[in-house]
């Protein structure tokens, strides 16, 4: 097996925790909002503007139920270089 500095792999590291902490957050919203927020998504090709008021509605409250915030949080603490 070849072997790889340091510095390649560190951002794959990096890339594998925050995967993980996607999966964890994924993982709080039950089959049915995880099959509807996929649907919503595909259907509006990432724009909001794309739903109708009602679809728009369910979409915030399925991502309500993410955690986006702390999610956020937990990704942008593996890779950035912290203060002493």
């Amino acid at each position: 097996m070849p072997r790889f500095p340091l510095a390649r792999r560190v951002p794959i590291l990096i890339l594998a925790q925050a995967a993980m902490a996607l999966r964890d957050h994924w993982n709080l919203l039950e089959a049915k909002e995880r099959k509807e927020l996929a649907r919503l998504l595909k259907e509006s090709k990432g724009r909001p503007g794309a739903l109708s008021k009602k679809e728009r509605e369910e979409l915030r409250r399925i991502v309500g139920k993410l955690d986006v915030l702390t999610l956020g949080k937990r990704v942008a603490g593996f890779g950035g270089r912290r203060r002493r």
